[in-house]
């Protein structure tokens, strides 16, 4: 018996319709070029922390930055190995599966790249997290080494 959550189109995750970009609800927005501020990185989850974080850092209390610096990387190390238990799991599951009966959903290359570029993005979390809390580390150890 399958799993009825294998039961999709192949690439559902990719033609999910998104939010409204800015860009889509009709507000008008400048050519890249036109902005007087540096080249924006790529778009991705450690992007957009990594520019809140450089917004918001001198901003923080040293009590924030300790929460920070402390907290990340605990949920870190968590985080990476539930997703290495999942991610090997998931082999497993795919690497049992004989040449003629197929039970797992990640079996071709249509169904593989969505979850592919899931983990990378939640890989790019995470670097983008530890980005911060080694950061706010720094600025910690500087800020006691000024007293």
């Amino acid at each position: 018996m399958t799993n009825p959550q294998c039961e999709r189109q192949p690439g559902v995750a990719a033609q999910m319709r998104a939010p409204a970009s800015i860009g889509s609800a009709g507000v008008p927005v400048p050519p890249q070029s036109q902005f007087s501020a540096p080249r924006l990185p790529v778009f991705s989850p450690g992007a957009v922390l990594r520019m809140l974080w450089q917004h918001a850092r001198r901003s923080l209390t040293p009590q924030e930055l300790w929460w920070l610096a402390e907290g990340v990387p605990e949920f870190s190390s968590m985080y990476s190995g539930e997703l290495a238990a999942v991610l090997e799991s998931l082999a497993c599951m795919v690497a049992a599966d004989g040449e003629e009966s197929r039970s797992g959903c990640f079996q071709n290359s249509k169904d593989l790249p969505d979850l592919l570029f899931v983990q990378a993005n939640q890989m790019n979390v995470l670097s983008g997290l530890l980005y911060v809390a080694g950061d706010a580390t720094t600025m910690l150890r500087e800020g006691a080494a000024a007293h």
